[in-house]
């Protein structure tokens, strides 16, 4: 048995091409750092349930408060075809729609485009704040976080966060930017029929002042907010 808790769900998304079902969700970990998984029983098989968990992530500094929710993504493939699947979280038991992603329907995904240009922010869709939180907490490290959104523009698409290359002039700016990894169990280069949108996260250790960070293909820049807090190991 699954030790770990089911997750807080909101959206989830179901899409079959070809051998392949990818399952997108999108919700809450509880704490900051926290992880959502999409994982298939193996004994309910009619019909097929998949389980949405949550890694829960740090509490913050009080633990007998209740953890923050933060938003979080998770996304999954699994092989074979399926008709009908339930997926089962915390809040509830649903029956998605599992969509048919041909070429018919959705068109080929170069009228969209995959590479870093082509991932615009979510803000203007969903309200969603962009954060650049450096957390000190002693006796760890202290841990530079950035979190956003960004559009995923095609089946099988993971954006992700990275430090650029080249740093720009100003050394208290961290310049980050977009890049994607294709799942290479995903057959074909399809697009959503709808905007998808997935949380991109950023984070490293380092005591260094940043008072920004600039994503430059995104043309966004937010400004740091430092966190300070008093915890004490329990020997």
């Amino acid at each position: 048995m699954n030790r770990l808790p089911l997750a807080e769900i909101e959206r989830v998304y179901a899409v079959q091409h070809k051998e392949f079902l990818m399952l997108v969700a999108e919700g809450y970990s509880s704490g900051s750092g926290g992880s959502l998984h999409i994982w298939k029983s193996h004994t309910k098989i009619f019909p097929p349930l998949f389980e949405i968990y949550e890694t829960p992530g740090n509490p913050g500094p009080n633990p007998q408060e209740a953890p923050i929710k933060v938003p979080a993504v998770a996304a999954n493939v699994f092989h074979g075809r399926y008709n009908k699947i339930q997926v089962l979280y915390a809040n509830d038991r649903i029956f998605p729609k599992i969509i048919d992603a041909t070429e018919e329907e959705y068109g080929p995904a170069d009228a969209v485009g995959t590479g870093a240009g082509a991932l615009e922010l979510a803000s203007g869709l969903e309200q969603w704040q962009w954060i650049a939180i450096h957390e000190f907490a002693s006796p760890d490290p202290p841990k530079l976080r950035v979190e956003g959104k960004a559009i995923i523009p095609n089946l099988g698409v993971v954006p992700k966060l990275v430090r650029a290359k080249s740093q720009g002039a100003d050394p208290k700016v961290l310049l980050l930017d977009v890049v994607t990894e294709t799942l290479t169990n995903v057959q074909g280069d399809l697009r959503w029929s709808k905007p998808v949108s997935s949380k991109v996260k950023y984070e490293e250790d380092t005591d260094y002042p940043f008072e920004s960070v600039q994503i430059e293909s995104l043309h966004k820049t937010i400004d740091v907010e430092n966190i300070h807090h008093n915890l004490q190991r329990l020997k």
